[in-house]
C-alpha cells in the first residue's frame, strides 16, 4: 500500500488547466470504482434491483466521462498532455472514446432516464406498456426501508430499451480502459511535479 500526501494547492494549482483535467479524471475514477463495489450487495439485500441501478449509473457515468474528455481535449494544454503520455495510455484513451462516439445517442438516453425521472406521458406510457407481460412484484418487510417495488424496475429497464449484449460488451471494455487511462494519466501528472511537493508513505497493511 502506498499513500501520497500533498497540499492540494501546490500539487493542483487552480489556474492550471491540466491540473483541473486530472482532478476531474480522479472524480470519474472514484465514482466508477465505488459504483462497481456497490454492485455486489450482501446475499439478503435487493441484489437484482441494486445491480440494475448501478448498471444504469455506470452507463450514465461513462457517457458523462466521455463528454468531459471531449471538452477538456479541446484545450491545447490538455491535448498536449494526453499526446505526451506513453503509447499504452494513449491507446486506452482511444479505447475509451471509440464506443462513445458510436453509441452516443443510446448512451444519452440511458443517462437521461437514470438521472432524470420520466415526465413525458408518451415515454412513460410506452415503458409501462412494454413491460405489460412481465411479472411485477412488490415486496414488503417489517419496515418502510425494506419495501421494494420490483414492477418499477421492470418499467425502468424499458425506458431506454434492452441492454443488447454487443453494446454491453463494447462498453464493458471501454469502462475498463477508462480506469486504466485515468490511473496512467494521474500517475504521469504526479511524477511531473517538482521534488518535495508529494510525500510518499509505504505501508505493509499491518
Amino acid at each position: 500500500m502506498r499513500r501520497e500526501t500533498f497540499l492540494i494547492g501546490e500539487a493542483f494549482p487552480a489556474k492550471d488547466p491540466v491540473a483541473r483535467f486530472v482532478t476531474v479524471l480522479a472524480m470519474i475514477n472514484n465514482d466508477w470504482l465505488r459504483t462497481i463495489r456497490a454492485m455486489n450487495p450482501a446475499p439478503d439485500d435487493d441484489g437484482q434491483g441494486t445491480r440494475l441501478l448501478f448498471t444504469r449509473q455506470q452507463l450514465a457515468y461513462y457517457h458523462e466521462a466521455t463528454k468531459a474528455l471531449v471538452h477538456f481535449h479541446e484545450q491545447e494544454p490538455v491535448a498536449a498532455f494526453i499526446e505526451a503520455l506513453d503509447a499504452s495510455a494513449r491507446a486506452r484513451y482511444e479505447a475509451v472514446m471509440s464506443p462513445g462516439e458510436e453509441l452516443a445517442s443510446w448512451l444519452r438516453t440511458h443517462r437521461n432516464v437514470t438521472f432524470h425521472y420520466p415526465k413525458d406521458e408518451r415515454e412513460l406510457a410506452k415503458a409501462v406498456g412494454d413491460a405489460a407481460n412481465v411479472a411485477g412484484t412488490i415486496t414488503v418487510g417489517d419496515t418502510n426501508a425494506t419495501v421494494r417495488f420490483g414492477f418499477a424496475d421492470e418499467a425502468a429497464v424499458q425506458l431506454a430499451g434492452p441492454f443488447e449484449d454487443e453494446l454491453v460488451k463494447a462498453l464493458s471494455g471501454a469502462r475498463i480502459a477508462l480506469g486504466q487511462f485515468v490511473f496512467a494519466a494521474v500517475t504521469a501528472y504526479m511524477r511531473s511535479l517538482a521534488p518535495g511537493v508529494v510525500r510518499t508513505e509505504e505501508s505493509n497493511g499491518s
